[in-house]
C-alpha cells in the first residue's frame, strides 16, 4: 500500500515542486489535479526517476451537460490526459461520470456508455485505468452502491473501470461507508482519505435542504458554495473510523495507494497550513494504517 496526496490543495504549481513537497513529507505518490502545469518533459522525468511516483491524474467535470462547446472541450482535455498518461506511464485516470439531471438513471446509463465507451476503449488499449471519483459535486449521477451495481452491470466488458473509493462524500448523504469495500472489491482502484464532519446541532436547526450556504475559498483559488450542516476535514477529524477503513482494505487484499486529499478549512489561508495539513494527515493514516494491522494480528495469536 502506497500513501500519497492529491495535489488540488497546492493551487497552481509545477510537477517538479510538487515531487519536492511529497518527498520531504514523505509521501509515496501523488494524484496530479488540472492546476499542476502540464510538462510533458517533466512528467516524464518524474515517472522515470521513480522518487515520487505521478499514481494518477485527475479531472472531473460534468460531461453530460447540454452545453456542445464545453462538451468537446472536456473530451478534447480527457484525451489530452490520456495521451500525456500514456506517454509519462501514468497508469490511472481519475474522473467522474458526468449528470443529466433530466434522465432517469437508466438514461444516465445510456449517456454515460454513449460518451465513455470509446474513452474507455481507449484507455483499455494504453493500459490506463479510469476510477470514478463519485462526488456528488462533481458532475456524478452514480453516487452510492444502488446506482454503481447497475453502472458497472453496463460496463462488465471494460474491466479497467473502477471506482475511485472515497467515503467522505458517503457520510454526507447518510450512506454506510464501510460494507461498499467489500462489495466492490473488485472495483476500488484508489482510495480518497478524507474525512467528514457532521454538526448535529446545525442539522437540528437547518435540516439538510437549506436554500442558502457558505462560501469557502479552496487552496487552488475559486469559492464554493458549502452546505451549512458539514464539512470535509482531515482524516481522524470527522466521523469516519480509519482503523475500520484500513483494516476492511486489508481483508480485501488491497494493495493500491491511498491518496490524502486534503479539502479541511483547518490547514487552509496559507501554503504552510495546507503542508502542515498534509503533515498531519499523512501522519495519522500511517498510525491508522498500522493499528488495524496490529489488532487484526493480535485477533489471529
Amino acid at each position: 500500500m502506497m500513501f500519497g496526496f492529491v495535489t488540488n490543495c497546492l493551487g497552481p504549481t509545477t510537477i517538479h515542486e510538487v515531487v519536492e513537497i511529497a518527498a520531504r513529507l514523505g509521501f509515496e505518490c501523488v494524484e496530479v489535479g488540472p492546476s499542476v502545469e502540464r510538462d510533458r518533459a517533466a512528467l516524464r522525468q518524474v515517472q522515470a526517476d521513480e522518487r515520487v511516483l505521478i499514481h494518477s491524474f485527475i479531472y472531473g467535470r460534468n460531461f453530460l451537460t447540454h452545453d456542445t462547446t464545453q462538451r468537446r472541450a472536456y473530451r478534447a482535455e480527457l484525451l489530452h490526459l490520456l495521451d500525456l498518461a500514456e506517454d509519462a506511464g501514468v497508469r490511472q485516470i481519475t474522473t467522474s461520470t458526468g449528470v443529466d439531471p433530466a434522465l432517469s438513471l437508466e438514461g444516465n446509463i445510456a449517456a454515460t456508455l454513449d460518451y465513455w465507451a470509446p474513452l474507455l476503449d481507449r484507455a483499455a488499449s494504453a493500459g490506463i485505468r479510469v476510477a470514478l471519483e463519485f462526488c456528488p459535486t462533481a458532475g456524478n449521477f452514480a453516487l452510492g452502491p444502488y446506482a454503481w451495481r447497475q453502472l458497472f452491470a453496463a460496463t462488465a466488458r471494460w474491466s479497467n473501470f473502477g471506482l475511485n473509493y472515497d467515503p467522505s462524500h458517503l457520510v454526507w448523504q447518510f450512506i454506510e461507508p464501510y460494507d461498499p469495500l467489500l462489495e466492490f472489491r473488485e472495483r476500488v482502484f484508489s482510495v480518497h482519505a478524507k474525512d467528514t464532519y457532521l454538526w448535529p446541532d446545525r442539522l437540528e436547526e437547518h435540516g439538510i435542504l437549506t436554500p442558502y450556504a457558505r462560501q469557502e475559498t479552496m487552496a487552488h483559488g475559486p469559492q464554493e458554495a458549502r452546505a451549512i450542516w458539514w464539512e470535509y476535514r482531515l482524516p481522524g477529524d470527522g466521523m469516519l473510523d480509519w482503523h475500520r477503513i484500513f483494516a476492511t482494505l486489508h481483508e480485501t487484499g488491497y494493495q493500491g495507494a491511498v491518496l490524502l486529499e486534503h479539502e479541511a478549512p483547518q490547514y487552509m489561508g496559507s501554503r504552510d497550513a495546507v503542508l502542515q495539513g498534509l503533515e498531519r494527515g499523512l501522519r495519522y493514516l500511517r498510525a491508522a494504517r498500522t493499528a488495524a494491522l496490529t489488532a487484526d494480528q493480535d485477533s489471529v495469536l
